[in-house]
């Protein structure tokens, strides 16, 4: 096993921050990698990286190699025929927006434009016709986590993402922001090594809105690691227990496919084969079904310490949520049954997580 997938259970513990250096130097080793062997060999490519790289500080090259829109633009172009141009025009569009006079930038409440290009770090969008450039300050300020309610991440039909995009208005963003910053804070107040692991492996929270569907919704996608998308959680009914079981819950999958990068867990993550979830019912195929054991896992360390430093119906209700399915004797015996798929290593590390 690789070093990832071998700490993820220690990890999930929060018994230890250890992981959240393990995690961003592994996370960095492998776009490093890749930016060596396909982008900074082809000549052109690798002099306008040498001077978007002069334009950072290294702090900031350090991060960026985490910002999920990069991964994205890699993850989504790779092997295309305009791989290449893709990654031109995207060091050509940094480098336009190193150049703005930090004065001209406008802190804006609310940025909702056609025609708006976005930087990779998502929180500088430019209008090359007004010459005009606005800034997204809706961050967690300790975390350095942004709030991003505007970018090209964020709004539009997003792959992996479900619902839609009804739009955005002062008053959603005034009744989510402040939720979203409590979420995190009281992550931070359960579960301090949880927290730096989270700020280690979370860059940006996207938030949407779909005013068709009455209820909250959270999720995040492979190709765009470094996100937790949480939708609707303006609702009355959605509490800061919520968007924080929401965040950890997404966090654990970012981290889970970093991992699976490494050394995927199942040869093929396509399968006929499905597997009943023992928490939610849902038939689950085994790549979704190996997530959800390590997810359900770290929700239940989480709400385990949740519940014993403030003792609330929300953190018992989330205790017994991700409690149940580790109770029944389903959980690995499933896994076993499914053995021509899900390897003897693989099935002794789900029993580790019991």
């Amino acid at each position: 096993m690789n070093t990832l997938t071998n700490e993820l259970p220690k990890c999930l513990e929060f018994n230890s921050d250890r992981f959240a250096d393990v995690f961003s130097q592994c996370k960095i080793d492998l776009l490093v990698d890749i930016f060596k062997r396909e982008i900074l060999s082809h000549k052109e490519l690798s002099e306008l990286f040498d001077k978007l790289s002069n334009t950072f500080s290294s702090e900031e090259l350090y991060h960026f190699f985490k910002l999920p829109k990069l991964w994205k633009i890699i993850f989504t172009s790779r092997g295309k025929d305009d791989y290449i141009d893709r990654i031109k025009a995207l060091f050509l569009n940094e480098l336009k927006v190193a150049e703005l006079d930090n004065q001209t930038i406008l802190n804006s409440a609310l940025i909702e434009q056609p025609q708006l290009i976005w930087n990779l770090r998502s929180d500088i969008a430019y209008n090359p016709l007004t010459q005009t450039a606005y800034k997204n300050s809706y961050l967690h300020k300790e975390t350095g986590i942004l709030i991003d309610y505007f970018s090209d991440l964020a709004r539009g039909e997003q792959r992996d993402i479900p619902w839609g995009d009804t739009g955005i208005s002062q008053p959603l963003i005034d009744s989510t922001t402040p939720k979203v910053i409590s979420a995190i804070d009281y992550i931070q107040s359960v579960s301090p090594a949880c927290f730096n692991v989270l700020k280690a492996s979370i860059y940006s929270i996207v938030v949407r809105f779909d005013t068709t569907k009455n209820k909250f919704n959270c999720a995040s996608t492979n190709i765009c690691n470094g996100l937790v998308v949480l939708i609707n959680p303006h609702l009355n009914g959605v509490s800061i227990e919520t968007l924080a079981d929401a965040i950890v819950h997404e966090m654990t999958h970012n981290l889970f496919d970093i991992a699976e990068l490494y050394e995927p867990c199942l040869p093929t993550k396509f399968h006929p084969q499905t597997i009943k979830s023992p928490w939610t019912g849902r038939m689950l195929d085994p790549n979704t079904y190996i997530q959800a054991c390590y997810t359900w896992y770290g929700l239940r360390n989480f709400w385990q310490k949740a519940y014993a430093h403030f003792n609330t119906d929300n953190a018992h209700k989330y205790l017994q949520q991700a409690s149940k399915g580790f109770e029944q004797a389903e959980f690995v015996r499933i896994a076993k049954n499914s053995d021509e798929i899900i390897n003897t290593k693989l099935i002794t590390t789900l029993e580790r997580l019991k």
